[in-house]
């Protein structure tokens, strides 16, 4: 593995996210992140995937966005059937699961998401470190766009700094 431009021993390699519409989700981060994923395969098969998924016969199709610092992954199982999300867990409910976007201009990119149809939770709210705001994809994943404040150490920016 390439090492992280910090120092330490774990550097997030990427996140998955699993789908029972790989088109439908694929489409909606593309829109949301302003590019085509970097790959894609409709067949994703053999012993490798067999021993990861730990099912015999896996097949999944997939999509792969490069951030730079990480890899957005979507997958949908062809076999075995991925199974359509229940209903998300409520935001002010324990146990939701979130990512998040760092932006420059999140005023911008929240009017563009939302004249798309991006269904957001609020509008952003500014709070001394940042501004944030959330909203959900197709599958109920819960997703922020967060602009940090000039200087802020929760920015991406600070990483190297941490």
């Amino acid at each position: 593995l390439d090492k992280p431009h910090f120092e330490g021993p774990i550097w997030l390699s990427h996140i998955a996210l699993v789908s029972h519409d790989l088109d439908r989700l694929t489409d909606f981060y593309e829109n949301l992140l302003g590019r085509k994923p970097n790959r894609r395969t409709n067949k994703a098969a053999g012993p490798r995937f067999d021993e990861v998924a730990d099912y015999d016969d896996v097949h999944i199709r997939a999509a792969w966005f490069d951030m730079s610092n990480m890899v957005l992954e979507l997958w949908q199982f062809v076999n075995p059937i991925t199974p359509e999300p229940g209903a998300p867990i409520p935001f002010e409910k324990i146990g939701y699961n979130k990512l998040s976007f760092e932006v420059s201009d999140i005023q911008s990119d929240y009017k563009r998401l939302l004249e798309s149809g991006v269904t957001f939770l609020s509008e952003p709210v500014k709070t001394d470190e940042s501004t944030e705001v959330f909203g959900r994809d197709p599958d109920g994943n819960l997703f922020s766009l967060i602009e940090p404040a000039p200087g802020s150490s929760i920015s991406i920016a600070a990483l190297k700094a941490r």
